[in-house]
């Protein structure tokens, strides 16, 4: 007598095996194409950037690169199949992205070119040919060294305000999370600054720590700057104070900000290169700089693992780079059949940092809110609760928010571009041209750009910076009055 139970069992997993090929072949069908494209994105944006292979919209479309391509790897264990919708965004918003900024670049230039020509001839009738000349050799001698010394006095003040606020924000942490452990003390304060209004540790503790992330970005550029020269005096320095800074801002709980950091690195040192074309002497990219940024990234993913703090995972590593590479897809696609958000409040998500520093100083309770999104489980695997920078849009104004607010974001970004590319520009504005890359790559995994470059953060952020370069340049001054006084005392001493 035929065993009736069995047989169930062998057609229902002949149904499940038939069912998971299915997804996964229609899931890596799509995505292979939504991968191809993208890759022709990352190629025409490349082509537009003018020499500058980390422009903006390369970073943009690179990034979603990373993260389609991680949403493909891991499609099949997750069983997520792309949706049309999604699938539409993704690609419209990359070539969006990169035909917008070729377009805002050039009105931009058009723009700026009669006054562009203006200079031009202001400084023709300063002089004569000759003299002109060595205007020229002056003023790019001044672009190329002005903005790029580094006071060891300076350095070494930076160094010592760290060994104060690296102990202050333990003992904040400490006290307002107390637990048996300081790892789980930073876990729950890196908990509580997400995913509720709680975020800020007692001033001026929490000061010192914002300071410390702000120098952080600063730190980063001079070190792409003196890596792209080959300049050795001064790096070992600069090296302990941003190591320093960036231990600062880790043991507060921000992961993002170091992320950051490693960006404004890669920019910054492209940046040096395409606005010093004419220098020889610079280091220029290898295949062993390639190999070693990957491995960098590599490893930095791995610290990114056991440094985190906040919701803890039992997930592999693997998975683990899955949910930050990939997971942003398959919770866009969620997000997108649950349809626009009705909360009442302009901008809820994308402009959520905002939205809560004025609700705090104004008094309305109802703008003083934890900004985020619900995690997501595919196929019982984590994907986390970021979306890219598609689904705050998305969420606060619908489909026609996205293609306006990225517009305002490439103008942005190119404006920055264009200013930073054709005139003598401080430390300052590069850093925070910098900055605005860095989280215009970080796209891919939510709504950075307009977090951190569109809201009080970025005032926050120049301050800090200008405090930062003031320091450095007040040991310089100080530097150069003890050499001056050191010569004159040798001079009266041996007359």
């Amino acid at each position: 007598m035929p065993n009736y139970k069995s047989c169930y069992y062998r057609i229902c997993r002949n149904i499940d095996y038939h069912m998971s090929y299915r997804i996964s072949k229609d899931a890596y069908m799509l995505l292979g194409i939504a991968l191809i494209i993208q890759i022709f994105a990352v190629y025409l944006s490349i082509k537009i950037s003018d020499g500058f292979f980390l422009a903006p919209q390369v970073l943009y479309t690179l990034g979603f690169l990373f993260s389609i391509t991680g949403c493909l790897i891991f499609s099949k264990q997750w069983q997520f199949t792309l949706d049309i919708q999604t699938f539409s965004i993704l690609t419209f918003g990359s070539f969006f992205v990169v035909g917008s900024s070729a377009l805002m670049g050039s009105l931009i230039k058009k723009f700026f070119h009669k006054r562009k020509n203006l200079y031009k001839q202001q400084k023709h009738h300063l002089s004569t040919k000759n003299k002109t000349d060595k205007f020229n050799k002056l003023s790019s001698k001044i672009f190329s060294t002005s903005t790029t010394k580094i006071s060891k006095l300076g350095l070494v003040f930076l160094i010592l305000l760290q060994l104060i606020t690296i102990p202050l924000v333990l003992q904040a942490i400490s006290k307002l999370y107390p637990s048996g452990s300081l790892d789980t003390s930073i876990s729950l304060y890196k908990t509580a600054s997400t995913f509720s209004t709680k975020k800020d540790l007692y001033p001026p503790v929490n000061q010192l720590k914002s300071f410390s992330t702000a120098t952080s970005y600063f730190l980063s550029l001079l070190l792409a700057e003196a890596f792209a020269r080959r300049e050795l005096s001064n790096k070992p320095l600069l090296i302990v104070a941003y190591l320093l800074t960036a231990i600062t801002t880790l043991l507060g709980g921000s992961r993002t900000a170091v992320a950051l950091d490693v960006i404004i690195f890669f920019v910054g040192y492209a940046l040096y290169l395409y606005i010093n074309p004419d220098n020889k002497t610079l280091r220029r990219p290898t295949i062993k700089i390639v190999i070693g940024f990957i491995c960098f990234l590599a490893l930095f993913l791995v610290a990114y693992k056991y440094l985190q703090a906040g919701i803890k995972s039992s997930a592999s590593m693997i998975s683990y780079a899955g949910i930050y590479l990939g997971g942003e897809i398959p919770n866009l696609n969620f997000l997108l059949k649950e349809g626009i958000g009705n909360t009442g409040i302009w901008g809820y998500k994308t402009f959520s940092v905002t939205i809560n520093y004025l609700g705090e100083h104004l008094g309305i309770s109802d703008w003083v809110y934890a900004a985020y999104f619900p995690f997501r489980y595919f196929n019982g695997y984590l994907t986390g609760n970021v979306c890219s920078i598609y689904g705050p849009l998305f969420y606060d104004f619908g489909y026609i928010g996205i293609p306006i607010f990225l517009g305002i974001m490439c103008f942005i970004n190119e404006l920055f571009l264009h200013h930073v590319s054709n005139y003598i520009s401080l430390n300052i504005t590069k850093t925070m041209f910098t900055f605005f890359c860095a989280n215009t790559f970080f796209s891919f995994f939510g709504e950075n750009f307009f977090s951190n470059c569109l809201s009080i953060n970025v005032i926050r952020i120049f301050f800090y910076i200008t405090i930062a370069d003031i320091l450095l340049y007040l040991g310089g001054l100080l530097e150069n009055l003890f050499s001056i006084k050191k010569i004159n005392f040798l001079q009266d001493k041996y007359k």
